[in-house]
């Protein structure tokens, strides 16, 4: 039995065969074309007729009305007509006998244009239609879910405004900000602690190419006789260095506790800090006893041994715990590639002096320097010309190493610097 609809134009009725359900169809009166759901029913009818009701059985099942000719199927295009939907102008009401009303024709939707509705009229409901498309529930409750189309311009309102949610330590900047400033002070003090073992590569050139210069006893520019130019070209690369370096690293890690706590790595800092200190006071107690001065301030002979022995695992422990905090700030900054490195790091500052004491055995070079010394108190003063240069070799090889050591251990605090620099954006 065909079915009456309303073109959406025109606002006329008209009839469409069953065999164009799913199918386009063009308006009779205005010839719009209109596309026919699949969902309605071939069974569905609809009368049309004035308040007055119908006057004979044709027009109440709609027989009077024109019949709409079926369209060849072509892609939709936005000057398509959809059936159904939200939005869709008002049905109209029609009434059949005794004035009682009629379920109107679907109402027609256009696509190009959007919806005018006519004040005053009911709107009917689209029990089926969900964001322009509309489906048939299947038997039971189940079915395929309703699916907006890509011409629908929905949008999903956004759930209301709560307390600002933020990213671990993106809230503590500051904190980041002097943790980031703590490292670069320990990236300065570790080239600073560079500077000694270029400043012995450069002693190996001068005494390889000037022996008698670098092995004379004559007192230098300050005039004191145990103070021969050499020893004064050693301290002058030496003690500058360590001391600023040792004092950068302490205020830089003292900086470094300053980290958010989310990132666990504040008490890493913390212990590095301690350590560093102790590591301050055992090489101060250390120098004034080696140079002579332990008698002006009253101190014990056996002070500078104990000292000594408080200096060198308080260093060991102050760099192990540097290192890492390094690593759990890669891990804090979305780095974790950064523990890696201080694995290898650690790996290269534990093995290499274990090969370098191994190798002792097969190229002595410890008991002649200490003879030397003890002989000459110069390191490259000895006339066989074969044990100086076994100590130069020994003691290249011992600078070599501590220059690639600390720049590797610098370029580590400068890599945890520029992951906080990039992930929290100090």
């Amino acid at each position: 039995m065909p079915i009456t609809l309303n073109c959406p134009k025109c606002q006329k009725p008209f009839r469409v065969r069953d065999e164009s359900i799913g199918g386009r169809v063009r308006c009779p009166s205005c010839a719009a074309v209109l596309q026919v759901p699949s969902s309605l029913a071939p069974s569905s009818h609809f009368g049309l007729d004035g308040p007055g009701g119908p006057q004979n059985p044709s027009e109440v099942t709609g027989a009077h009305r024109p019949m709409a000719d079926a369209v060849a199927p072509t892609p939709p295009s936005e000057d398509d007509m959809m059936l159904g939907g939200p939005g869709g102008r008002p049905p109209m009401m029609e009434y059949g006998a005794a004035n009682t009303a009629l379920p109107a024709p679907p109402s027609i939707k256009y696509r190009g244009l959007p919806p005018t509705p006519i004040p005053g009229l009911p709107t009917a409901p689209a029990p089926y239609t969900s964001g322009g498309r509309m489906d048939r529930p299947a038997a039971g409750g189940g079915g395929p879910s309703p699916q907006p189309t890509r011409s629908q311009s929905s949008f999903v309102l956004p759930p209301a405004a709560g307390p600002a949610t933020q990213l671990p330590g993106t809230a503590a900047s500051p904190a980041w900000a002097a943790a980031c400033r703590g490292l670069s002070m320990v990236q300065a003090g570790l080239i600073l602690w560079m500077v000694p073992f270029l400043g012995a590569i450069g002693h190996l050139v001068w005494a390889y190419l000037k022996p008698e210069q670098a092995a004379a006893d004559a007192p230098g520019y300050l005039g004191r006789a145990e103070l021969p130019f050499w020893k004064e070209l050693a301290l002058a690369y030496t003690v500058p260095a360590v001391t600023f370096g040792l004092l950068l690293l302490f205020f830089g890690r003292a900086k470094c506790t300053s980290v958010p706590d989310e990132s666990t790595a504040r008490g890493l800092a913390r212990a590095a800090t301690f350590c560093t200190l102790l590591g301050l006071l055992g090489a101060g107690v250390a120098a004034v006893v080696y140079l002579g001065y332990a008698g002006r301030v009253n101190l014990p002979p056996v002070a500078g041994p104990l000292a000594l022995c408080v200096w060198a695992p308080a260093a060991v422990l102050a760099d192990l715990f540097t290192l890492l905090f390094i690593g759990q700030v890669g891990w804090a900054a979305s780095r974790p590639r950064l523990l890696l490195s201080v694995g290898t790091f650690l790996t290269f500052a534990l093995v290499a002096p274990a090969l370098m004491a191994a190798a002792t055995l097969f190229y002595p070079a410890v008991e002649p320097v200490r003879a030397t010394l003890a002989q000459y108190g110069n390191p490259f003063a000895n006339p066989d010309k074969r044990v100086t240069l076994r100590i130069m070799v020994a003691v290249g090889v011992v600078a070599v190493y501590g220059v690639v050591l600390f720049a590797r251990y610098a370029g580590l605090a400068g890599a945890a610097k520029r992951a906080i620099r990039n992930q929290f954006g100090v």
